[in-house]
């Protein structure tokens, strides 16, 4: 089948970019004590989880018990949920999957560390355990160091749990486009974080892992020696946000739309708001120009522009850059695999959906 074929409209993702920008990244970890960890969030697909465990990631980060659900059906072996889980039913079913596959879990607080440690207790399981510092995201986390030394020793005390280290996720820096700026933050987190796993190694609590970084800050990140899992997710896929970043990696992900109605300064689209992601910045159209106004509602697109031409005929196909690649990914239920023109596969995006 080719892409002019399918049913709009459809998520694509060309294989050759996507390949480019998983050999992109290796080069950006090499040479570091870093290891890869990427985020599931972004691509929420069992099948992509499994090919970058094959090209040598550590484990597979995830935001929700849901998704580690997933991904321990998939026989992923090694998994983090980059959040807390509290509520005591969700506290129950982590402790029955981690009986299946290592499991990590953040923490910020003391209460939730006796609820894991007894409900892995009665499943017989053994949970690990970061505790999160908020190094200026200021959405979880302890504030400081005497706190998590007071938790990572709960933790060992524990006789379920395991304390592993450190989630320091700077997401306030993850789009930041002034990157002398963005690598100035990421250095004065790298020193706070240096001397915070002196104090607590002087205090006799071993800090194995430094967990954090995305697509934008991997790169200086994995250099810094400081961090040792990149949690980097949009890589693979890439869209308008991150582009403007001036990060090393390529478009691979696009929504392929059709012209459904036309009129002289005019085109409307099959695709809206509930298939494009709309969080961090609007998506882009092929061949957009500067002049152009576009208009989002839920099923349409329209663009506006002076003179439309007559290569934007009714019928015909448009490309779309996603502005966030995760949340459109989370609209489709399937990824659609392109080499060139050709459709040659098609990939379930089974943790569409997954948000609890």
């Amino acid at each position: 089948m080719r892409v002019d074929e399918l049913s709009t409209p459809a998520l694509i993702l060309d294989m050759d970019r996507f390949r480019e920008n998983g050999r992109r990244m290796q080069r950006l970890m090499e040479g570091s004590r870093a290891h890869l960890r990427p985020h599931f969030k972004s691509h929420k697909c069992s099948r992509i989880a499994k090919l970058q465990m094959e090209a040598g990631a550590k484990g597979i980060t995830c935001a929700k018990l849901a998704e580690a659900e997933v991904l321990v059906e998939a026989g992923i072996p090694d998994i983090l949920i980059a959040n807390q889980v509290v509520q005591p039913s969700k506290i129950a079913e982590l402790a029955y999957w981690a009986r299946k596959t290592r499991i990590t879990v953040c923490v910020d607080d003391p209460v939730n560390i006796q609820e894991l440690e007894r409900a892995a207790h009665l499943a017989g399981s053994r949970i690990y355990v970061y505790v999160e510092l908020d190094v200026g995201m200021q959405r979880c986390g302890v504030s400081d160091f005497e706190q998590v030394l007071y938790l990572a020793r709960q933790i060992e005390q524990s006789e379920h749990l395991v304390f592993g280290g450190i989630q320091a996720y700077a997401g306030q820096l993850s789009h930041e486009e002034d990157v002398v700026k963005r690598n100035r933050e990421i250095h004065k987190i790298e020193a706070l974080l240096r001397q915070g796993k002196a104090y607590l190694e002087q205090h006799h609590v071993t800090v194995k892992e430094i967990s954090g970084a995305s697509t934008a800050t991997a790169g200086e990140k994995a250099k810094g020696g400081v961090y040792t899992e990149i949690q980097a997710g949009s890589y693979l896929f890439m869209d308008t946000s991150y582009r403007r970043c001036g990060v090393p990696f390529e478009n691979a992900l696009s929504i392929v739309s059709t012209i459904i109605s036309k009129t002289d300064n005019r085109i409307v689209l099959d695709v809206g708001v509930k298939n494009l992601g709309m969080d961090q910045r609007e998506p882009e159209m092929a061949g957009q120009r500067s002049g152009d106004v576009l208009s989002f509602s839920e099923e349409h697109t329209a663009i506006y522009r002076n003179g439309i031409g007559t290569c934007n005929s009714t019928g015909s196909q448009v490309e779309i850059l996603p502005g966030h690649c995760c949340t459109t990914a989370n609209t489709f239920d399937w990824i659609m695999i392109k080499e060139g023109d050709e459709i040659l596969d098609r990939w379930r995006i089974d943790g569409r959906g997954k948000s609890w």
